[in-house]
């Protein structure tokens, strides 16, 4: 299974090489993925199943929404490109199934509280 602390480590590299005061994709990938952290930090003392039922809710359509901009993005991405190393980690059952499960977490030491 994916991790969602590596697959936002990759954007955040991105981010770093990317020109100053340029949004770029790393910065819309970061800003979804951090809507999920967001989501974690407030269902950390949910039950399993509150935890699931939201996740299903609020999760799954941001992790469609990033998947489907991931995919557009790809062709467009080179092979030196930070970016390209999020379709490693990317796979349908990796990354994306904390939207439907209630076990899985997002490490809440490595949650941005920023957002």
């Amino acid at each position: 299974m994916g991790c969602w602390t590596h697959a936002r480590r990759k954007f955040v590299e991105a981010q770093n090489v990317q020109p100053k005061c340029k949004t770029g994709r790393a910065d819309i990938a970061l800003n979804l993925i951090n809507k999920l952290y967001g989501i974690e930090r407030e269902l950390k003392d949910g039950s399993d199943e509150d935890r699931k039922l939201a996740r299903q809710a609020r999760s799954q359509p941001l992790l469609a929404q990033l998947k489907i901009w991931t995919e557009k993005i790809q062709p467009q991405v080179t092979a030196q490109n930070a970016l390209v190393k999020l379709s490693a980690i990317w796979p349908a059952t990796g990354v994306s199934r904390n939207g439907t499960s209630s076990k899985v977490t997002c490490p809440s030491k490595t949650a941005p509280s920023s957002v």
